[in-house]
């Protein structure tokens, strides 16, 4: 099944797809909240011995103007495809799975699979003490591409997770190119990171996904897996033009309800954001805005990242946007991932005026692993909008860009700049050599004067008279 939804604006509600049957509904998609300005695609595969009605349900939220909208609904007697992308609700899409099973959430670590964030969705959970997921043969065009996941880990220091780079003819010889372990005493939660898989042109490869836990007690689970062209961005940067890349809205309590919402062009409610993103500069770009004109004042939306480990400093870089009459706070703090305790950074507060603005904070002594925040908090009206996060690592010195020196040309016998008053080797035909006109002077329309190559200012050019330029 395919089809195209519209959902836009703060806590505009819920959409489902449900499968039917006399004994049972199971939901095996679902949608929360604003998903930005735009229509997206959504697609499922249907699996059912039964007779089934499809059901696709909308869920009204508290938004003033809530905009849930549907259009181009096509089923088809096959399969979605799934070249590059799985969410395991059917199956394991190609991967080859050892140790690894598709469960459900219901009764299970994690309760709820992240595609559908419902008990009846699936995911791929370790069942054993290791197992590996491997990749379909894809066929790598490219150098480099960037493996987007989901994962959970619950349990100690001996529950984790690696994505590896192997060489089908030397599978002993893998790379690992991302890892994490999960936290003692921590509960786990959904996760979401990349990892670049680089230098595929050079051999035949597979990306490998490695768990490995100490009992049946602790948790090990992947899902919404997808390899995108390109190289992934720096961890914990982001520009939006797509989507949050690995950071995440988070729900109470931890925020109060609010969120942030992915946007392009004027905010529809409100004429106190921004007009335009700061990566693209135009109406087509895309940014991200706490509502003002929505909830209470001092309510928040926490934007939080992946786990980062850039140690123990880094430069916290991004822009925003912050205009009109009580815009409210936004504050930058981050969490140790540890001890959970949470770090204050920086605060700012109130109208900034119309435009985008830079910040650029080394932040000292961090910690091995933690996530940052990003939290505004409401005032009585005006917008918050935040766009280019980049985190970088140790300083926040420009990246030195070394611009090699230009080829020099040995000179020739043509070779002329016309600047001593003569046409030097060559010969004057129906050429005329006029001199350019001064600024006080202006620029005569038959001569069409304008500033020479060589020096950028007004000086001798030439015209072709009588001349058909067009043969």
């Amino acid at each position: 099944m395919n089809f195209w939804y519209h959902m836009y604006g703060e806590d505009v509600g819920t959409m489902n797809l449900i499968i039917r049957t006399d004994t049972d509904n199971t939901t095996i998609w679902t949608r929360t909240g604003s998903q930005g300005n735009s229509w997206k695609q959504g697609m499922r595969t249907i699996r059912s011995q039964d007779p089934y009605v499809i059901v696709i349900e909308a869920i009204i939220g508290s938004f003033v103007r809530p905009v849930i909208a549907l259009d181009d609904i096509e089923i088809y007697e096959d399969e979605c495809p799934h070249p590059v992308a799985c969410n395991f609700e059917a199956d394991f899409c190609e991967w080859t799975s050892t140790g690894w099973i598709l469960q459900l959430g219901k009764g299970s670590i994690p309760s709820k699979d992240h595609t559908t964030d419902t008990e009846t969705g699936r995911y791929a959970a370790l069942n054993e003490e290791t197992g590996t997921l491997i990749s379909p043969d894809y066929n790598y065009t490219k150098n480099e591409y960037c493996l987007n996941f989901w994962y959970f880990l619950e349990g100690d220091r001996n529950t984790g997770l690696k994505v590896q780079r192997v060489e089908q003819t030397a599978p002993d010889m893998a790379t690992v190119v991302w890892a994490d372990v999960a936290e003692p005493n921590h509960r786990g939660q959904w996760m979401h990171s990349r990892a670049s898989i680089e230098n595929l042109l050079s051999g035949d490869y597979n990306i490998v996904i490695l768990g490995n836990k100490a009992n049946a007690s602790t948790a090990v689970a992947v899902d919404d897996v997808a390899i995108e062209d390109g190289a992934c961005p720096p961890y914990g940067s982001c520009n939006f033009e797509r989507d949050f890349c690995t950071w995440r809205n988070m729900k109470p309590p931890i925020s109060s309800g609010l969120q942030w919402i992915r946007n392009s062009g004027s905010i529809v409610s409100s004429n106190t954001g921004p007009k335009i993103d700061h990566t693209t500069g135009s109406a087509a770009g895309w940014y991200i805005y706490m509502d003002g004109n929505y909830g209470r004042q001092g309510q928040t939306a926490v934007l939080e990242s992946e786990n980062l480990h850039y140690s123990p400093q880094a430069c916290f870089k991004y822009w925003y946007h912050m205009y009109g009459w009580g815009s409210g706070s936004l504050q930058v703090s981050y969490v140790n991932h540890s001890d959970s305790k949470i770090y204050d950074v920086m605060k700012i507060t109130g109208s900034q005026g119309n435009n985008w603005y830079p910040v650029k904070r080394l932040v000292k002594g961090l910690p091995s692993t933690y996530r940052i925040r990003f939290i505004g908090i409401k005032g009585w009206s005006g917008d918050l909008a935040l766009d280019d996060i980049l985190i970088q690592d140790d300083t926040c010195d420009e990246p030195q860009i070394t611009t090699p020196p230009p080829t020099e040309t040995p000179p020739t016998d043509w070779d002329c700049d016309f600047e001593a008053g003569d046409f030097c080797t060559w010969l004057n035909g129906r050429w005329l050599e006029s001199p350019g006109w001064t600024k006080s002077s202006g620029v005569s329309e038959r001569t069409h004067g304008r500033p020479d190559h060589e020096r950028q200012c007004l000086g001798p050019i030439r015209i072709l008279r009588s001349c058909q330029w067009y043969r």
